[in-house]
């Protein structure tokens, strides 16, 4: 995409792609349609109102349904240089109400009526109908710097209170580039991303297509449902489309036939990727379908790559690829030295495409600067990582969820590929109690028997140490996920808390026949 390409504003890119696209059909969610042109214009008539009711250097809420219209609200909010702050519409009102404060929000962005929500009295509302429907003044040239914050978007699902993440233009034209220049991305593609809006991934993928002159089709999982789903990767022709494991197993559980016939890009993150996820893809995609595992958060990029044909099954979980361009690396230990080739540490990124900061009471937070290069910022991402003698990158786990049982140093993902390679279990997730427990969550195929939690408890004794072994197996009818496609972690904790206050305790044995606690085991 050329060595320039992080320097240009968005909006000017989007102008280039729609002078030369102007007829082709951008975007569409199976209700409204827009054509490039129509984006563009529509973009440009909401930037308009947005400079005229939010004060330079504040922030505009997005509150919008995964569709044509939050696209442009994104993108208008990029053009006029506030940065936004998505806001999930399937979230509680006290959710969004926390964040519009947290947030020093001027204005939200949204339907008619704002879905009902109560919203203080100063913040101001933008009703993209009306504002489409506004006479469009000439707005000139638009002078915006790609290192001003662009999108604030608040972590979900984690404990205490939500935190928003700062990223500036380019280090999301730096996200865009890296997957256009690695999957060739042009204007022939259709994107269908199963992933929210209000994710890092979400930007990415709406970014990826509509800066190539690509056709993006958007869609509420949650809303339509699976079926659906896979009958819009068919109708449309799907050539390229990202989602998380979780999401996968559960879209091509059911063998679908064709739906996923014209895919050429299948890009799998967010989580951990297993053998049987790949095996899934496989069996679902074309033969010629590239399959792209990456890595990266929020707050930066990682590493990608197309995982080959012909890689063997691995144990845990796949590769999640070579580090990217533009990024420098550390892996240290726990007391910040970097660690032996091939060891496991956490890993550090310093890259001037890391994430502005946090956003805290309207402005940014930085994050930590590199004393000798101030355009260099150092994160500390907090996952677990090795580098084999491959040179590619694998991720062992999270640094908050590596325990310690009895003395010995565990990782659920072991116990999560063990119940998840059992026949009767379609998916399996493991959580980790603030008491250092390891509780499981098994889906059953076709649902659960009343053996099925004693099988996947025997299964456990049998292939891994007592460490490993769950203190509490729960048969659950599926896994919950928040809006990015995530696993909710923190709903599968309040599950398991509301088992153990309705459940009384297990039965220890008498002296003599003790049973370790970690084996006491409950359905």
């Amino acid at each position: 995409m050329g060595t320039g390409f992080v320097d240009t504003p968005v909006f000017d890119h989007l102008r280039e792609i729609a002078g030369r696209y102007s007829e082709k059909l951008a975007a569409s969610d199976g209700t409204n349609r827009l054509t490039y042109s129509e984006l563009f214009r529509a973009v440009e008539a909401l930037a308009s109102r947005i400079e005229a009711v939010v004060p330079d250097g504040n922030a505009v809420g997005i509150l919008q349904a995964n569709s044509v219209w939050y696209t442009v609200a994104m993108l208008a909010s990029m053009a006029s240089g506030r940065p936004s702050v998505p806001l999930n519409v399937r979230d509680p009102d006290s959710r969004i109400n926390e964040i519009v404060a947290d947030a020093r929000l001027s204005a939200i962005i949204g339907d008619k009526g704002l879905h009902g929500l109560d919203l203080p009295q100063h913040v101001a509302r933008i009703d993209i109908a009306q504002s489409l429907q506004a006479t469009l003044r000439p707005a000139g040239h638009r002078t915006v710097s790609v290192d001003a914050p662009a999108i604030v978007l608040y972590t979900s699902g984690s404990t205490g209170r939500p935190k928003g993440i700062v990223n500036s233009q380019r280090s999301l034209l730096c996200r865009v580039q890296q997957y256009v220049d690695a999957c060739h991305i042009n204007a022939q593609d259709v994107f269908l991303p199963l992933t929210g809006p209000a994710t890092i991934a979400g930007c990415r993928e709406i970014l990826a297509a509509l800066l190539t002159g690509a056709t993006l089709q958007l869609v509420e999982v949650e809303a339509v449902g699976l079926r659906a789903v896979r009958g819009r990767m068919q109708s449309e022709g799907v050539t390229i489309t990202y989602l998380v494991p979780a999401l996968l197993r559960a879209l091509l559980a059911d063998e679908p036939a064709d739906a996923f016939g014209s895919l050429r890009v299948a890009r799998i993150g967010g989580e951990k990727v297993s053998s049987a996820d790949i095996r899934l893809v496989r069996k679902a995609v074309p033969p010629n379908c590239l399959v792209q595992i990456g890595y990266s958060s929020t707050e930066t990029t990682g590493s990608q790559w197309f995982l080959p044909h012909d890689w063997p099954e691995f144990d845990s979980s796949a590769p999640v690829g070579w580090l990217l361009p533009g990024i420098s690396f550390a892996i240290v230990d726990e007391e910040g030295y970097p660690v032996q080739p091939g060891k496991i540490g956490e890993l550090l990124i310093r890259s001037p495409y890391v994430a502005l900061g946090y956003w805290e009471n309207g402005a940014v937070v930085p994050f930590e600067i590199d004393p000798d290069d101030q355009t260099l910022r150092i994160f500390a991402t907090g996952d677990l990582v090795q580098i084999g003698s491959d040179g590619l990158l694998r991720i062992i786990g999270r640094k908050g969820r590596q325990i310690k049982v009895n003395g010995r140093r565990v990782e659920p993902a072991e116990l999560e590929r063990v119940l998840r390679g059992a026949p009767s279990v379609k998916d399996a997730v493991v959580i980790v109690t603030p008491a250092n427990e390891l509780v499981a969550f098994a889906v059953p195929h076709g649902g659960a028997g009343a053996s099925f939690c004693d099988e996947l408890r025997q299964l456990a004794r049998t292939k891994l140490p007592p460490a490993l072994c769950p203190l509490r197996l729960h048969a659950s009818a599926e896994i919950p996920r928040l809006a990015s496609g995530k696993i909710d972690m923190a709903m599968l904790a309040a599950i398991d808390l509301s088992v153990r206050e309705t459940t009384p305790p297990p039965q220890i044995a008498h002296a003599g026949n003790e049973v370790p606690a970690h084996q006491i085991v409950r359905r």
